[in-house]
């Protein structure tokens, strides 16, 4: 079913997607991807529509509750990273930093343990968490 939607959007909507602005697009790419995700994750159609029509406030939930806050304090930090990483601000200061006289150096020292780094406290939060954050060991 959700193929047939995939395709239906891909026949009737594709010009009509490829002329708005990159933002919307951006959003529209990931409301996509947020419910495709609840659908794959739900035992049934029914919970996954409860699921969705709850996540556009129609179940009469509130926007954030204790556990919403929760989630952000606990992930706040890789929040950031993440908000960041996803531009081209890490790239321009690498160029930069690459621009001057020990820069080459510099950066070919600092990546790696960068990479180092991100790979520990990604590891830190993974450990961290109380439940299996693989979905796919349900399998």
């Amino acid at each position: 079913m959700f193929a047939l939607l995939l395709m239906a959007e891909k026949l009737w909507l594709g010009g009509y997607l490829r002329k708005l602005p990159g933002i919307i697009s951006n959003i529209y790419v990931m409301v996509v991807v947020v419910i495709s995700f609840v659908i794959f994750d739900a035992p049934d159609l029914g919970v996954a529509a409860e699921r969705i029509s709850s996540m556009f406030g129609m179940n009469h939930m509130s926007f954030a509750g204790v556990q919403s806050v929760y989630y952000l304090r606990s992930y706040a930090m890789m929040f950031v990273i993440a908000m960041i990483a996803s531009t081209d601000l890490p790239k321009r200061i690498s160029e930069r930093i690459r621009k001057t006289p020990y820069g080459e150096t510099a950066m070919n020292v600092a990546e790696p343990i960068v990479c180092v780094i991100l790979l520990l406290l990604t590891t830190a939060y993974l450990v961290d968490a109380s439940f299996n954050p693989f979905l796919y060991f349900r399998f």
